[in-house]
């Protein structure tokens, strides 16, 4: 548990009861009708949208991801389950292949 953030076990409870009341499909039609509010609205409305919106990512942790950091998640990721000898060599067979394909001067149709 986090200790900086107080109401972290109900921001959980309330992501994790978010997540299994919505199937994809009411997600989609949710997030276009707040796009569409957000882009359509008249100005006080556009206002209550954008927060509306704002609150939902928050809500769902969409608003705190750092650029910055993603890579340093996936090589945390990466060294906690490093790839299998398989996995490292299609993933050289791939890179070769590719290096292949770009060096080559005939086109590849």
């Amino acid at each position: 548990m986090k200790n900086h953030n107080i109401f972290y076990r109900e921001l959980a409870e309330i992501k994790s009861a978010f997540a299994s009341a919505i199937t994809p499909e009411n997600a989609i039609i949710l997030c276009r009708s707040l796009q569409r509010d957000c882009l359509h609205s008249k100005d006080r409305d556009k206002d209550q949208a954008w927060e509306r919106l704002f609150k939902l990512l928050d809500i769902l942790g969409l608003k705190s991801v750092s650029p910055d950091l993603v890579k340093a998640d996936e090589v945390k990721v990466y060294r906690a389950n490093p790839p299998s000898l398989v996995e490292r060599a299609m993933r050289q067979e791939r890179t070769a292949t590719s290096s292949s394909i770009i060096e080559s001067k005939t086109p590849v149709v």
